[in-house]
């Protein structure tokens, strides 16, 4: 099932950040309503600012790591089908950044 896939992949990519990044990446993006800014600053004893670029570095590695592994898992569906592999990678992207845990 596509939604299974894709918490899979948010999930291999999760494991990727540390304990801070994680916890920040879930509570500012994937939480509803997001945790702000001033709450964890709060929490980790350090500038709103600072959780914003962690939050910055934690999506770009979640990004990176979902798109590494979405391009891996379907290497050979993406080689017979040449014309559609961005396609495929930038509409499933968006939906693997958005599936909420």
């Amino acid at each position: 099932d596509e939604n299974s896939k894709r918490k899979e992949l948010l999930e291999k990519a999760l494991e990727k950040l540390n304990d801070r990044e994680k916890d920040i990446f879930i509570k500012r993006c994937l939480n509803d309503p997001p945790s702000t800014l001033d709450k964890l600053s709060k929490i980790y004893n350090i500038s709103r600012e600072r959780i914003r670029q962690i939050e910055v570095r934690a999506f770009e590695k979640v990004k990176t790591t979902a798109l590494e592994t979405a391009i891996s898992e379907n290497k050979e569906t993406l080689i017979e089908n040449k014309k559609n592999w961005f396609s495929y990678l930038k509409n499933n992207f968006f939906i693997i950044i958005f599936v909420r845990k």
